[in-house]
């Protein structure tokens, strides 16, 4: 497809937009939501609850006492660890707060364990893996998990002995997944041309993956694309073509010092540049593309995203189920990384789409807020990790999206 013809359907009925990376740029008109409204459901609601999300665990995360939030069905819930500190979180949450026109109702939660009690146990889990080994039990994945109000923890093999030796160790301030987690990097749009869209099919080192949102460097100008770093750790060329040696359309080559995967680190990415690229990624089938035009600052659980790999393509319904675990894949352990799954069990972390984007929007708008990078999944597709993007950039420091224009 020519890419002069491909832009053509870019109208969209929308005025030319400047990227702008700050929630408070991201815009959406509409009336507030009908007091039977599901938050948790309603993708437009949803997004609404999201983005309150995220500015209240901005606002929260370094509160004495606070324990996590979520979206709920009537709107946010946010948890706190004791009386005194249900009066904090209370005061600075407030019962509710409008964004473009939604207004998303706050309740309190009051639980036993803060963040920080349940975060010292993750650590100490981690800590364990090896001793839990030598007993059989191979812990692949374990991180907060809000709803419960535990730490929960994912084997290799389940089964109830593991399960009632580690709650015997742990007590009951872990949840024990009681199914068989086996972790998988997901390393497994075909025929573009620059200026490169994210959401392409990928050739690195004999290695099917996925490209990532569109990036572009404050510090020398120039613009990258970036994928999974399991995807090649060694580093090598990058073609957007299934047979390179017949059809080689190269997009950029990765060297081994982009790489940023390591044991024990928060980012599985690596970078390389490229000649052109743009603000957009593919959304095939619900339609052509969408434009990137913000990033998220959190990752609420709850929230209702779409994933974009080169394997299952644009699968929406993907919902937050935690945002922070440590997952073991390819012989590495990363942490903080958010764990969801498609509500429907339909495939949306395949193997091949490690390195798509993960990002959320709203019914009828052909808009994305960025959210992360598909980097690992479950042998049941239908539940993965993605790397958030805050963390990718922190890595980078000089890398920014590409400007929406």
């Amino acid at each position: 497809m020519l890419k002069s013809a491909r832009t053509a359907g870019f109208v969209f009925g929308m005025s030319a937009l400047v990227c702008a990376l700050g929630l408070q740029q991201f815009q959406h008109a509409g009336a507030a939501p009908a007091a039977t409204t599901n938050f948790f459901t309603n993708v437009d609601a949803n997004f609404a609850a999201s983005q309150v999300g995220q500015q209240l665990m901005t606002q929260l995360d370094q509160v004495a006492g606070y324990a996590g939030l979520q979206i709920v069905s009537g709107g946010v819930e946010v948890d706190s660890a004791g009386s005194s500190a249900a009066e904090a979180v209370s005061a600075i949450a407030g019962t509710s707060r409008t964004l473009s026109g939604v207004t998303v109702p706050i309740v309190i939660r009051q639980v036993a364990n803060s963040q920080a009690d349940l975060q010292q146990l993750v650590s100490q889990v981690g800590n364990d893996r090896s001793m839990w080994s030598g007993q059989g039990m191979d812990i692949t994945a374990w991180g907060v998990d809000v709803p419960s109000n535990s730490v929960m923890v994912m084997l290799a093999q389940y089964t109830t002995q593991a399960r009632d030796a580690l709650l015997a160790h742990y007590g009951n301030r872990i949840t024990v997944d009681p199914r068989d987690d086996v972790v998988e990097g997901s390393s497994d749009r075909f025929h573009d041309t620059p200026a490169w869209w994210g959401g392409d099919y990928i050739n690195v080192a004999g290695s099917g993956c996925t490209s990532w949102f569109s990036l572009h460097s404050t510090g020398n100008n120039l613009d990258y694309n970036a994928t999974a770093g399991h995807c090649s750790s060694a580093g090598g060329n990058v073609y957007n073509s299934l047979d390179p040696t017949t059809n080689p359309n190269q997009q950029g080559d990765i060297t081994q010092n982009h790489v940023q995967w390591t044991n024990g680190g928060n980012v599985d990415v690596e970078i390389y540049t490229v000649s052109s690229n743009a603000a957009r990624v593919w959304a095939d089938p619900t339609i052509q593309s969408r434009l990137v035009t913000s990033r998220a600052i959190g990752d609420p659980i709850g929230t209702l995203l779409c994933t974009d790999g080169q394997v299952d393509h644009e699968v929406c319904s993907v919902q937050i189920v935690n945002s922070s675990m440590s997952v073991t894949y390819n012989g590495k352990t990363v942490v903080q990384q958010v764990y969801c799954h498609q509500t429907n069990g339909h495939p949306a972390f395949s193997g091949g789409d490690s390195g798509g984007p993960v990002y959320a929007g709203k019914n009828g708008s052909s808009e994305a807020q960025a959210f992360g990078m598909i980097v690992a999944r479950q042998s049941d597709a239908s539940y993965g990790w993605y790397t958030p993007a805050r963390s990718i950039f922190a890595a980078y420091s000089q890398l920014t999206f590409k400007p929406a224009v």
